[in-house]
């Protein structure tokens, strides 16, 4: 899960750095999200622009830096430069898995500048029980069978299916010391599928523009203090299947969600209970601007209908 490349969806012709730096002073700015138990991610490497030009992502790519990530056992992994992505690196050596609990540090040296960054990756992360509760959340209707249970057989059984707005849903999970807060992403598999909730409303335009540009989306962060996590049904827009993940965020990818908008909350339906107002980004990245970051994820499946009395026409 890459952050910062969000941003460009928000204009096409706005420089990304512009959130995120001081106008007018040109910076580095470094993207990677590590994950625990999956590979190493790629690192994003970009400069900020001048603001009165358009943006243009291959004027911003930085393309001859020198890219190193270094973990707490010593071990020293070399990035080289994409010949197809400029200012994407990828591993020299493939199939390292990020662990649990470890630190991590990011060098990314560009001429005569360096930027370094530290993470600690949060510990493995594992939703206990998914579950559909009644409308008032307090009796416990289905539990959803898991990945781990049945794989992709999720889509395919009853109990992971549900009528749009019936009931309530929620991830129970054991919080995880040191972790300051969480996050949801929401991905719609589906991408011809028709609504599920009342878009009468808008005109056609505008529901083909939702139809082509919100099939994905994030919460913003959420303390996740009680160990629960409510999906609420606006989140989920679409007909069919949904895969949801539940990210543990360290606190580099917290501080940064929660003090830029645009990163914390592309998904309109969830609510926030961690956000705060800031003047300027929290940013944990030494000579540069971005994110280092990491997180441990727990996935589920999920198929959603619409109403049988729904009527967008």
């Amino acid at each position: 899960m890459s952050l910062l490349p969000a941003l460009v969806s928000c204009s096409a012709e706005r420089d990304p750095s512009e959130l995120l730096a001081p106008q007018g002073e040109p910076v580095i700015v470094v993207d990677a999200t590590l994950l625990v138990g999956k590979q190493l991610p790629p690192v994003y490497v970009t400069r900020s622009l001048d603001p009165g030009e358009p943006f243009s992502a291959s004027a911003a790519a930085v393309t001859d830096a020198v890219v190193t990530i270094m973990s707490a056992s010593g071990a020293t992994f070399e990035y080289v430069a994409s010949t197809t992505d400029p200012g994407k690196y990828t591993p020299v050596l493939a199939g390292t898995t990020v662990q649990e609990e470890t630190e991590y540090r990011l060098e990314v040296v560009v001429g005569d500048k360096t930027v370094r960054a530290v993470t600690t990756t949060p510990p493995v992360f594992v939703v206990d029980q998914w579950l559909w509760l009644d409308d008032t959340a307090t009796t416990v209707l289905g539990q959803l069978k898991t990945f781990e249970e049945i794989g992709n057989e999720v889509y395919n059984v009853p109990e992971n299916r549900f009528t749009h707005s019936i009931g309530t849903l929620e991830a129970w999970f054991e919080s995880l010391e040191g972790v300051p807060g969480y996050q949801v992403g929401v991905f719609s598999l589906d991408l011809d599928s028709d609504f599920a909730v009342d878009v009468s409303f808008l005109d056609e335009e505008d529901q083909q523009e939702i139809k082509e540009e919100e099939r994905n989306g994030t919460s913003p962060p959420l303390l996740g203090e009680d160990g629960k996590l409510r999906l609420p049904w606006f989140a989920l827009l679409f007909e069919g299947r949904y895969r949801l993940e539940i990210y543990a965020l360290d606190n580099n990818w917290f501080d940064l969600v929660r003090s830029v908008p645009e990163l914390g909350g592309t998904n309109d339906g969830f609510g926030g209970n961690a956000g705060d107002d800031f003047e300027s980004p929290l940013f944990h990245v030494e000579g540069g601007i971005g994110l280092f970051g990491s997180a441990a994820v727990h996935s589920m499946g999920l198929v959603i209908d619409a109403p049988e009395d729904l009527d967008n026409e």
